[in-house]
Formats: C-alpha cells, structure tokens, sequence
C-alpha cells in the first residue's frame, strides 16, 4: 500500500471493499488519533490513486481502541469495534457489584457498534 495509507505507526485491521476503491483500517500513534488506536478512511479516485487517509472521526472514533471495520455492502451497515465504555452511575459496594458493570454491555472490553453506511460516505 501507498504512503497516503501507510505511516511509520501501527496500521492493521483492513477492510477493503469488492471494488478496491475504498480501505477501512485501524491505526496507532498518529497525530490526529483521539487516542487508543482510531480507524481511517482512502478513497482510490478514477486513476486509481489512493487518497491521504483521513481519520474518521468522532462519529466512529473514541478515546479508546477503535479497530476492526467491517461494511456489509447488501444492507448499507458499517460494523466496527471499540473498547470505549459508558459511565456507570451505580456505586460499587461489593465485588458483586463490580462483576455486574464488567459484565454489561459497554463496559469497555470491546462491544461491537452498527452505523449506516449512509453517514460513513458523509464523511467527504
């Protein structure tokens, strides 16, 4: 892959789609990373050259690990994964307590997230 998709940081987790016009990946240490690991957007244009990749932001990226991407084509749905995690409002007064957080939903050992493809092509 090109320089406007390659760095000398951590790129991995590829999603290519079936035309090989578009990569979804996941990247550690840029500058623009809002921190954890984030995913990037490249567009390849009608000479078949790849855009700079873009970070996709905070509609997608966290301040935790993003990684993952996956984009079901059929339905128009982008699947990602990310380690962010919801504020949990309940005190913890008991190791039981603390079992039932880590055993939620978005408690931050990675949960999968679904946005419409829709918003992904917003991102221009």
């Amino acid at each position: 892959m090109p320089v406007e998709i390659n760095s000398p940081f951590f790129e991995f987790n590829a999603n290519v789609s079936p035309k090989e016009d578009l990569i979804i990946f996941s990247s550690f240490g840029r500058e623009d990373d809002l921190g954890g690991g984030d995913l990037y957007i490249s567009r390849k244009d009608d000479n078949g050259k790849w855009s700079q990749s873009k970070n996709m932001g905070a509609l997608i990226n966290s301040d935790k690990l993003d990684y993952s991407p996956f984009i079901d084509w059929e339905n128009r749905n982008f699947y990602f994964t990310s380690e962010r995690k919801t504020n949990h409002d309940r005190e913890l007064k008991s190791v039981y307590s603390l079992k039932q957080i880590a055993n939620s939903p978005l408690n931050g050992f990675g949960n999968i997230f679904k946005i419409g493809l829709d918003e992904i092509e917003k991102l221009d």
